[in-house]
């Protein structure tokens, strides 16, 4: 996230928590229920175990946070989860029993599940039993059936989100971030939808056009972690993590847990595939899947990992390098020069060049063909002009890449050896002049970006003060 979004943010959250304190939920505020305690708080609303007094029946009531009361996105999100769990009955989703706005509050009354999450189960004892989480998947598997038959995508399928209860029932709860299929619009406050993690490669995209697989593929990274006690690309920054889904494949569970079934692997990786196309196309099909690994249908061939390995940048062919070496006398020329060991590599398409993060030094040149640059999963710029340069950043500053170079077609560049960045420039003073263009256009929108930046701040700031002093009484 952009450091300046998550300052942001984090004031927003301020706000919320600070008028909160101020203006709390009354006890007795919804007839018929009384409140007792509170169960938890996150950003945008609380949960409280209330007793219905007629029944004696204890029951879980979320409420929205003051703050968010007249934002009409979270409002429309908040009606949303509502309708979502009244609509959907099935012994696996947690029951919604109904909603309404009480003193201006939103609120919405559900089964209060005594069960303990399966986050929680994770930290008390590792690693879980792969039966359990056989039965585990086929639970949430018949609560996502149910919801894809209704038109519903959960978006944040996670362990926190699985409450197993009391008699062994397993539960899918929290539907905040659920939308219906056929709903393109963004639903979340500047932020990627869902938990950075678990989304799937195009919820890291930024992609409006979700659809069930999406939670398919987080229920895979959830099984992953069940059995192995590790998710994977957790090491890394949430900027990288995000880019790492849309351009690596979620690797063999057995490389951290060896004793991990081929039959639990193989529904993992199926889960996960990258491209959602080779997912399960709906729940029910993923629960065919899974009984047929649990009757033994599936060959010995199937349940093998055949991904194939990355390859290496090759050297491109003579014939590759006519096309712009003819049309462009400055490239030819640096081809021709090998004085100083700068070599043509080619990129297939979707091979990355580099990544976020990565300590490499070396410069590059585009020659033929087309890259994308990837920040957060998000696409924020092409180059496929001959003669742009990339990764001169790192190797001027001597600091980590701040994005990752993925080829979008078959691309040949040149490469420029750290040790003889100087003295290729001094060699090829047009290629210098480009660079030196190129840096001030850099420096240019950055400026840009800092000043949108410090004006968002000083609203936000702005606001902060106005609530401060009215909360204050001044």
């Amino acid at each position: 996230m952009d450091p300046n979004t998550e300052t942001e943010l984090t004031a927003t959250r301020q706000i919320a928590g600070d008028i909160e304190r101020v203006h709390p939920f009354p006890v007795d505020a919804i007839e018929g229920l009384l409140l007792l305690r509170q169960l938890g708080a996150g950003a945008s609303s609380t949960v409280y175990l209330a007793r219905e007094t007629e029944t004696d029946k204890e029951v879980a009531i979320k409420v929205l946070a003051a703050f968010y009361c007249r934002h009409k996105e979270a409002l429309a999100r908040w009606e949303r989860e509502a309708g979502t769990l009244e609509r959907l009955r099935h012994p696996n989703i947690v029951e919604g029993l109904r909603h309404g706005v009480v003193e201006g509050r939103p609120y919405f009354v559900m089964e209060y599940v005594q069960g303990e999450p399966l986050s929680n189960r994770l930290r008390r004892i590792g690693r879980l039993p792969e039966e359990e989480v056989f039965a585990i998947s086929r639970a949430v598997l018949e609560a996502l059936h149910v919801a894809h038959q209704n038109g519903i995508i959960h978006r944040d399928i996670k362990p926190s989100n699985i409450v197993i209860d009391p008699d062994g029932v397993t539960k899918l709860m929290d539907f905040g971030l659920a939308k219906e299929e056929s709903d393109r619009s963004v639903t979340m406050l500047g932020t990627v939808l869902g938990t950075p993690v678990y989304v799937s490669p195009e919820q890291a995209r930024g992609d409006l056009n979700v659809d069930i697989r999406s939670d398919l593929y987080s229920l895979g990274i959830t099984l992953f972690h069940l059995v192995s006690n590790e998710v994977p690309f957790s090491e890394m920054n949430t900027s990288l993590l995000l880019t790492r889904k849309i351009t690596d494949d979620v690797p063999d569970v057995r490389h951290f847990a060896p004793d991990v079934s081929a039959g639990m692997a193989f529904l993992i990786r199926r889960l996960c595939e990258r491209e959602r196309t080779s997912r399960p196309t709906t729940p029910r099909e993923a629960i065919e899947l899974l009984e047929g690994i649990m009757h033994g249908q599936i060959t010995t061939a199937e349940l093998s990992d055949s991904r194939p390995v990355k390859k290496r940048p090759i050297a491109p062919s003579p014939t590759e390098l006519g096309p712009y070496a003819e049309d462009n006398p400055v490239l030819k020329t640096l081809v021709e020069d090998t004085s100083l060991e700068s070599a043509p590599i080619t990129l297939e398409k979707n091979e990355v060049l580099f990544y976020e993060d990565d300590t490499s030094r070396d410069a590059y040149i585009l020659l033929n063909g087309e890259l994308e640059v990837l920040k957060s999963g998000r696409q924020i710029a092409t180059i496929n002009e001959s003669g742009n340069w990339l990764g001169e950043m790192s190797t001027l500053l001597d600091a980590p890449r701040t994005a990752t170079i993925r080829a979008t077609g078959r691309s040949v560049l040149l490469r420029v050896e750290e040790k003889h960045f100087r003295e290729f420039n001094n060699r090829h003073p047009d290629m210098c002049y480009v660079l030196a263009c190129s840096l001030a256009e850099r420096l240019d929108k950055t400026n840009q970006k800092l000043n949108d930046s410090q004006r968002r701040l000083a609203t936000v700031r702005k606001h902060f003060r106005m609530i401060e002093s009215e909360l204050s009484g001044d």
